[in-house]
């Protein structure tokens, strides 16, 4: 009697888990934006952008594409967020989604989310491609704003006392003419490559 028992209670487990699985499987394919931001919330940033990235191959959606990138960010995973900011600035709704976002958030998305990009292009391939990102998003403002994903960079290089790639950041900034109410902000972020050079 007790061994039919054990057997009853092992196949309802075992009927249990496979359907948690089934129901898991349903959910992570079926509704990933869900997945997303279930996990997003839970500070699984990485599982978050795997989520979204999986959204946006159904979709086809900016939304989530930006969010993969900036749950990559969160995750530190440098690789990814190079790769699919690559996508994201390429996409042909990114103009219209930064200024909507710049809207949104009274800051420079654009700026924001390439200095990002940059960032994990120094860490993950080099600073050849970093510069050339940022050169890239810098045709987008006039002289030099605060904040820009020039400066974001020059701050991520400083950090790591990297004088050889300071050197390529200044010869970037001194093409640049900062408007006039930027020159202060702009000489102070020279003189960051300047000292980290000498």
């Amino acid at each position: 009697m007790f061994k039919i028992i054990i057997k009853t209670a092992l196949k309802t487990l075992l009927i249990v888990l496979v359907a948690a699985v089934l129901a898991f499987a349903v959910a992570s394919l079926g509704f990933p934006r869900s997945m997303a931001s279930f996990c997003e919330k839970c500070g699984n940033y990485s599982m978050s952008a795997a989520y979204y990235s999986l959204s946006f191959s159904y979709t086809g959606d900016i939304d989530d594409l930006a969010r993969t990138v900036s749950n990559n960010v969160e995750a530190e995973n440098h690789a990814n967020t190079s790769s699919f900011g690559d996508k994201l600035i390429s996409h042909s709704d990114f103009d219209g989604y930064c200024e909507d976002k710049s809207e949104d958030f009274g800051l420079d998305y654009r700026q924001y989310i390439c200095g990002k990009i940059c960032i994990a292009k120094y860490e993950s391939v080099g600073i050849d491609s970093a510069v050339s990102c940022a050169v890239e998003a810098m045709r987008h403002v006039e002289g030099f704003p605060r904040n820009n994903a020039l400066m974001q960079l020059i701050l991520k290089v400083n950090s790591k006392r990297d004088k050889n790639s300071g050197e390529k950041l200044l010869t970037e900034v001194e093409k640049i003419v900062p408007l006039e109410q930027q020159t202060e902000y702009y000489e102070q972020s020279k003189n960051i490559l300047i000292e980290l050079i000498r």
